[in-house]
């Protein structure tokens, strides 16, 4: 699905937030800790698993603090966890962070960074499962769902740090994997960011989902479709099965770089223009980059002189 894109006051407020938060912490230098976040925030964190409705029961059933059972109705959150097919979840009244442990362990940094989002947008408290008398829209929770990722990306990369250091970077997949070492972030999370920060002055989008070589009778299951704010502004999103065809024609399979190639897409004014695209498979997901290059000029039709 296409990312939401959030409005400049939205994200701005967002990101004062965090920084008041980091200012707390001392500014501390990448890595973020989120042990240290949670414990400014004195916020706890649990596991559950959501593979077994048994242990889901268990799980939630057994949430104490201070010895003293914290969630009257345990089978509340179960059936939000299996409606929903949630693998994260926050509990503001409780202060409390849940994780599915079935979830790999390198996707559970971003799943406790998007919860504690959720704890500091102070508007989100009403909406999350906490609350039985609050049920929102799907178009509501698709924004607060956006807002809290754009917490947990401005959280674990720091904001201004990574926004100046990204910068200083090309736009390509390999800066991509550079930085991920360094705020130690998944691919996908890095990628995302960077797409966020680097694409305010210069279109570029992102597109996340299984291995070309796996797309089912020539049809994808991309997971996100990720347009830069200036790509949004100057660009409609390219059709999915137009991104299907440019993407199998230049992808090999195994691991790795899958391959690149130039393309060219029509601005909302009509114009042409030229982008880049390249692709890596990292074992998990085709992560695709589109980055701008130059405006192509118009073609002009000429008459026939003879």
């Amino acid at each position: 699905m296409q990312a939401l894109v959030l409005k400049p006051r939205v994200r701005k407020d967002i990101k004062s937030k965090v920084d008041r938060l980091l200012l707390e912490l001392g500014n501390p230098e990448p890595p973020l800790r989120l042990e240290e976040v949670r414990e400014l925030l004195e916020l706890d964190l649990s596991f559950f698993s959501g593979e077994s409705d048994g242990l889901l029961n268990v799980a939630f059933s057994r949430l104490k603090r201070a010895g003293k059972q914290i969630i009257k109705r345990p089978t509340l959150l179960r059936d939000a966890v299996k409606r929903f097919d949630l693998r994260a979840l926050y509990l503001p009244d409780r202060k409390r962070i849940l994780i599915d442990d079935e979830v790999p362990k390198p996707k559970h940094r971003w799943l406790e960074a998007h919860e504690i989002g959720h704890d500091i947008l102070p508007w989100h408290g009403d909406m999350m499962l906490g609350d039985d008398d609050i049920t929102p829209t799907p178009s509501v929770r698709e924004k607060i769902e956006t807002e809290a990722n754009y917490a947990a990306g401005s959280l674990l990369f720091m904001t201004d740090r990574f926004k100046h250091e990204c910068k200083d970077f090309e736009p390509t997949i390999k800066s991509a994997q550079v930085l991920k070492k360094r705020y130690e972030n998944t691919f996908t999370t890095t990628l995302w960011r960077m797409i966020e920060y680097m694409g305010e002055d210069n279109p570029m989008f992102g597109l996340i989902g299984q291995h070309p070589s796996d797309y089912a009778n020539d049809k994808p299951n991309f997971r996100h479709l990720i347009p830069s704010s200036s790509f949004n502004e100057m660009f409609e999103f390219p059709s999915i099965e137009h991104m299907t065809t440019t993407i199998m024609s230049y992808c090999r399979r195994g691991r790795g770089p899958l391959g690149e190639k130039k393309v060219v897409l029509k601005g909302r004014d009509g114009s042409r223009h030229e982008f880049y695209m390249e692709t890596f498979f990292n074992g998990y997901d085709a992560l695709t980059l589109g980055r701008y290059r130059k405006k192509l000029p118009t073609s002009i039709l000429m008459p026939k002189l003879f």
